[in-house]
């Protein structure tokens, strides 16, 4: 079964554990890091790429400002995502503001990955 790979910030575990049990409910198999994802010394960019390309059927970005800050997240998880997206209109990518809202969602993401996760549910042009 393809799971929703839930991508996080580390600090917000105690708010994932919580998105990733009503997923549960409704559901949907989550994808975490620390819970069923990652083992111990998995946290190679290897075996991330791999979870989201062929484990998951979509990637929900947990958008903090910390998680912006994190390399890992913007370096290694969400271009996977992205490209998963560019390759298939089915992969699911949706970006979910904490701590900020859609505008700001919107300019970190243009700087930092250089597209716009504030329409990649709505529009797969602008990926």
């Amino acid at each position: 079964m393809k799971k929703l790979f839930l991508c996080h910030y580390s600090g917000d575990i105690e708010e994932i554990r919580l998105l990733a049990k009503e997923l549960m409910l409704r559901g949907i198999v989550p994808w975490v890091d620390k819970n069923g994802g990652y083992f111990i010394g998995d946290s190679s960019p290897e075996v991330a790429r791999l979870a989201i390309r062929e484990e998951c059927f979509g990637l929900l970005f947990y958008a903090t400002p910390k998680a912006f800050d994190r390399p890992f997240i913007t370096q290694v998880e969400l271009p996977e995502a992205i490209h998963m997206r560019e390759k298939s209109p089915e992969f699911i990518l949706v970006a979910v503001p904490r701590g900020m809202d859609f505008s700001e969602l919107s300019a970190k993401s243009v700087k930092t990955l250089g597209i716009d996760l504030e329409h990649t549910t709505h529009n797969k042009s602008n990926l």
